[in-house]
Order: structure tokens, then sequence, then C-alpha cells
């Protein structure tokens, strides 16, 4: 992670503190038995939360504040010997559906989500193997987002057993929604259509709106569309005349606004490292709420002012509201420097804000590694006030990878800490890649030659290796 990044969260933080003491209060962090969490869903007192590894999770949340579990639920699939990846639920009165890329969508009785029963994977239409993503379920019909093959219907009027309805053409359908009687279709880099499907078998296409980013996810408020674009932020749109959708403002922030949620007039949006508070003031797009949770949150659902972050690997409890105490804010949860010589110095840096009400008060901050230090001393931090930490990473001979312990009188978060990565036997960042060539065994034939792509042709190569947890 480089210094570009900490220099672009600065505004963030600049604009926080002209609202301290109304944020996010953290009142939980749980550990489900699946991992990627990708989804939540909410059916009456049962909140649902998918994943792509390890299955479906249950909890009750009668008690919004304190969530308990009921149930994981993994349907085998393959050989047997993991769970389906589920990815977007769906819900019809007591059968929950689940969307799998291109592994089809599963059927899931939930009459007691203690005890949820896997019953079948719907029939595919023509043995086909679609990619599924958003579904919604509207009178009988699913529809299921099946991106460059549109979106696929289904009538689920016996809903145990879905049937293969019909299919509307689109470029690359991510998921759905209605405005009254029209379907709005999100489209991906091609932004959003909307359409009139007074006659399922021949949908009208009324609006296709090109977005500034790739649509992610939408929520309607009302006559107006809130439209999630990953690295360009939030729009927001008015339907009034649904015919000509009109732009009526952006929020363009730091992170990746993948999934929103609406509560109470606000925009909650899980943007991988955080979690932020939008609000439309009738001109245009407030920040007044935010925690950088530093645990990828992938999606977001809201009940009443009680947010629940969806991550990586961890749910956590949210709460918006008028904070009593000091609030302390990192503008990062992990720190990694480029490599260096022996004896040579590094500088990154941390950003600590006050989103409280109070003065915050450090207690003795320290780093679980001899190669880190700070020449910052941490005393007091006045409400709405910022702190900058130069985090020096001085190599030895050791391999350095180490926390920055923060502790303080913030009342729901004792201690913060970022994990600070050095140099270490093996790759560090800024090293030059060995050329190499690995035979291709999917989505292609030969071979991949790193030197051809990258120094030849001058494509970035990205390589990424997942492992579960």
């Amino acid at each position: 992670m480089g210094r570009d990044f900490f220099q672009i969260l600065l505004p963030i933080f600049i604009i926080l503190s002209s609202i301290a003491g109304k944020n996010l209060i953290v009142h939980g962090r749980y550990d489900p038995q699946n991992r990627e969490l990708l989804d939540v869903k909410f059916s009456g007192n049962t909140m649902i939360i998918t994943g792509n590894l390890n299955g479906t999770e249950f909890y009750d949340i009668s008690d919004s504040l304190n969530p308990i579990h009921l149930a994981n639920l993994e349907i085998p699939f393959g050989n047997q010997n993991r769970a389906l990846p589920n990815f977007i639920a769906a819900i019809s009165d007591t059968i929950l559906y689940l969307s799998s890329r291109q592994r089809g969508i599963a059927i899931v009785n939930i009459s007691d989500p203690s005890n949820p029963q896997y019953i079948d994977m719907v029939t595919q239409p023509a043995g086909s193997n679609y990619s599924y993503d958003g579904l919604t379920v509207r009178d009988s019909i699913l529809y299921a987002a099946a991106h460059e093959h549109g979106v696929i219907l289904f009538n689920i009027s016996s809903p145990e057993l879905p049937t293969y309805y019909g299919q509307i053409n689109t470029e690359n359908a991510w998921g759905t929604a209605f405005f009254d009687s029209l379907l709005i279709i999100m489209d991906g880099e091609f932004g959003f259509k909307i359409m009139n499907i007074a006659d399922l078998s021949n949908p009208i296409t009324i609006a296709d709106v090109f977005t500034e980013g790739a649509t992610k996810d939408m929520a309607l408020d009302g006559d107006h569309l809130n439209v999630a674009m990953g690295s360009d932020g939030i729009a927001r749109y008015d339907l009034s005349d649904p015919s000509d959708p009109q732009l009526l403002a952006t929020y363009n922030s730091a992170g990746f606004a993948n999934r929103i949620a609406l509560f109470n007039g606000k925009i909650a949006v899980s943007e991988w490292l955080d979690v932020k508070i939008l609000e439309y003031n009738g001109s245009e797009i407030e920040l007044v709420g935010y925690k950088n949770t530093g645990y990828r949150t992938m999606a977001i659902n809201t009940k009443g002012n009680v947010i629940y972050s969806a991550e990586w690997r961890h749910l956590q409890v949210l709460e918006y509201g008028s904070i009593s105490g000091p609030d302390l804010d990192l503008s990062s949860h992990d720190i990694s420097f480029p490599e260096i010589n022996i004896g040579e110095q590094d500088t990154m840096l941390l950003y600590l804000t006050n989103n409280g009400s109070e003065l915050l008060v450090f207690d003795y901050d320290y780093f679980s590694h001899a190669d880190f230090s700070t020449s910052t001393e941490l005393n007091t931090l006045a409400a709405g006030d910022s702190i900058v930490v130069d985090i020096i990473y001085t190599k030895s001979g050791q391999n350095a990878t180490g926390v920055y312990n923060i502790p303080s009188n913030d009342p729901d978060e004792s201690q913060l800490s970022c994990d600070i990565l050095g140099n270490y036997d093996g790759v560090n960042i800024g090293m030059t890649a060995p050329d190499f060539t690995l035979p291709i065994a999917a989505n292609g034939t030969g071979n991949f030659n790193l030197n051809q792509h990258w120094s030849s042709a001058g494509e970035i190569v990205v390589i990424a290796f997942f492992s579960p947890g």
C-alpha cells in the first residue's frame, strides 16, 4: 500500500472534522462460519448472510444490536468436498433462493431458520450454465441477473419448483430493482436500463443511462435512484420522468463503492476498507459518518440506525448516531513498505482522527517489532481534530512483520491497531518479478510467459493467490 493511498484519504478526514460528534458506534464483531461474505438480507427478524466459502449464515436479529447465530447451511456440490458458493439471496415467503456463478440457483426452505433445508437447484433453461448474480422476486417471477445473458425469468408460482419463463436481453446484467411497475436493470459498465414490462414477453426499454462507473448496486429512495459505481463512488438520479432520468449529484470517494442500503434518509455504503454514511441535502451528497473497519467490507444492510457490515471474514454491527464520548478512527489498518537495504529507513504516514464529541486521551502506543518506530508523540486529541503519525521502518536483518497498537479512552474500541509489513525473506513490494512460463489451464491454450506480456507488450499483469480463511 503506497504513500498515495494516505494522501488520498486525507480529504476524507478533513471533511469529517466538521461532523464530529455524529458517527458510527461499534457494538460487536462476529466470526461466522462462512467466509468472503457477499450479501445481507432480512426475512422478518432473521438475517441471512451469504458467503463465497462455507455456505450461508442465519442470525436472529430480534435484538438488532445483538445478533444470535441460528444456523449455517452448506450445500455440497461437485465431488461433495466443499460448499456451493452463495452470492446473492432473494426471499419469497419461506423460500430462499441463492445465486451462484456458473453453478445455478439453489432453493432452500427457511420456514425454520434455525434448521434451513436445502431443496434442490433450479432447472436451467436448455441445459445452460449461466453465471448468476443479483436475484429479485416480484409477484410470481424470479428475476435472475446473468451478466451477458441478460435477465433470466423463472415462474415461481410453485416456489419449490421454479420453471423457466423467459429472458430479457441486456449487455451485462448484475441485478434488478422495481420502480413501481417498471424494471430497472443494473447493466455493469453500460449503466442501467429502465424497462416497461407490462408484457413480459415483449419488454420495452424506455431509458438507457450510461453511468460514470460500472453499476454494482442500487437502491430507490422514493423517485430517486442511488447507484453504487465501484471506484467512481455514488450517483443519485431523479426518476420523476422515468423516460428521462436526471443526474442530481455524485459522491466520488477514495474507496470502492460496492453495496448500498438506505435508512432514515441516509445512504450506507460498503467501500471495501470502510463503511460510509452519506446524505443527499437537495443539491449534493454529503459525508455524515464514517468507520474504517479495516476488514474488507463487501456487503451491507440496515435495520433502523443499525448497520450490518459483512466483511471478508467477519460481521460487524455498527450504529449511526450521536457519539457521547471520544471516537478514534484510523486512515488504514495496514501499511506495507517497499524493499529497502539493510540499515536504510523509510517512512509512511498514518492519520488518526477523533470523530467523537469529547477529548480523546491516548495511552502508551507501541510496536510489536523493533524495526518499527515513530517520532510522533500521542497525548490527547480534541473532538474533530486529526494527527499525522509517521511510521518509520529501519531495516535490520530480521523479517519485519508487526503491529502498531494504539490504546485510548475510546469507549467502544479501547485499542485500535495497524498491521505493519516491512521486508522479509521472499518477495517484497518493489522487487522485480522473475520471468516464468506456465501452461494455461483454463480460458485459453498454450503457455503464459510473463516477459512476453509485461516487458515486451507493456501489459500490466496481476497475479492473485487466494486461500480460505
